[in-house]
């Protein structure tokens, strides 16, 4: 297979895929596809760059990573799943998601200043570095620029501070200072200082007391980067 070119081994690796998915526990479900410039195992797909889907399917689940036909749907475009979406865009957000540009976490190879954020669960894993842009990070509130935060919602953006303190109630995002959001867990709504829940208790953003407390939208969607705020443990 090493003498064949990489277009060559993705069409090979999608038969493989097709045999996996109809007989399973065959051999063909198991082993890694190595094209040089990427690896994956066969009968799955890469997230971020779709290989080996065709160019009318796109790569879909993060649990189980498999080609399904693409939509139509540009980025930006309102959405309901993956398949809403073209081949290179995923739905992401809760409650009104849109398509976003997939990109790498870890490259964070967005355009127009746009961030690379996972939509993961804390403790998920995700496959390929595999994330979406966001106009910010709710967590950093980078690329923000001050007097600008960058609001903790399942759709993140860039809008202006306050100057509520941490612990003083609010009614809205703009009210609280630049690392905190405007959040109602119980009881009134107030200014609670902005975390990584992925961490846990996150040295520099929660006291010694507290904990990340991961946030999540209506339809229980996690919010961009596991995005959390500080709690008393």
């Amino acid at each position: 297979m090493n003498d064949l070119n990489n277009a060559q081994k993705r069409r090979l690796t999608r038969f493989a895929a097709i045999g996996c998915a109809l007989l399973v526990g065959a051999p063909a479900c198991s082993g890694i596809a190595d094209f040089g410039d990427e690896t994956f195992e066969l009968g799955t797909c890469n997230l971020v760059t779709n290989s080996p889907c065709t160019t009318t399917e796109m790569c879909v689940d993060v649990t189980a990573p498999h080609c399904a036909q693409a939509g139509k749907g540009a980025v930006g475009s309102p959405c309901t799943e993956d398949s809403d979406c073209v081949v290179s865009a995923v739905c992401a957000g809760s409650g009104e998601r849109s398509c976003r540009q997939r990109c790498d976490v870890t490259a964070d190879n967005c355009l127009g200043g746009d961030v690379c954020v996972t939509g993961l669960a804390p403790g998920v894993s995700t496959p390929y570095h595999f994330g979406y842009c966001s106009p910010c990070n709710p967590v950093t509130s980078e690329p923000c620029p001050p007097p600008q935060t960058c609001y903790m919602t399942p759709s993140p953006f860039c809008g202006a501070f306050g100057t509520s303190e941490v612990g003083e109630t609010c009614t809205k995002a703009s009210d609280c200072v630049r690392d905190a959001a405007c959040i109602q867990i119980s009881g009134a709504q107030s200014c609670l200082r902005k975390c990584d829940a992925s961490l846990g208790h996150p040295q520099g953003q929660c006291a010694a007391s507290e904990t990340c407390y991961a946030l999540k939208g209506s339809d229980a969607v996690p919010y961009p980067n596991h995005g959390g705020v500080c709690r008393p443990k």
